[in-house]
């Protein structure tokens, strides 16, 4: 039952790195250069969370092992609750940018 409720705890962060990705990718007309570009980007800021930790906390990377709170007991539901609210607030941004930006593109 925990390794389920792990597996459904992780989609949440995965899909916003998705999204972030299908975001980043209506930019370019190959496919190649969108994935070269969202590989670097990641890395970027999982970097970035090394050398400015007090930044980590407002980057969506940092949150891809979220699932650990779920199967752990001792964490309060509170911050459990502020998470998932950034990582919602955080697909609904991602995915509202990116629907305008392919609206606007001509096919």
């Amino acid at each position: 039952m925990q390794s389920l409720l792990a597996y459904g705890a992780a989609l949440l962060p995965l899909a916003v790195l998705g999204i972030a990705a299908v975001c980043v990718s209506g930019w370019f007309k190959n496919s190649g250069g969108a994935l070269t570009v969202c590989i670097l980007l990641y890395a970027l800021v999982k970097l970035t969370s090394f050398f400015l930790p007090q930044l980590t906390v407002y980057l969506p990377t940092a949150y891809t092992d979220w699932y650990m709170l779920w199967i752990g007991s001792s964490v309060a539901s509170g911050k459990i609750f502020s998470i998932f609210m950034f990582l919602l607030a955080c697909c609904i941004l991602l995915f509202t940018a990116g629907f305008y930006q392919f609206d606007k593109k001509e096919l």
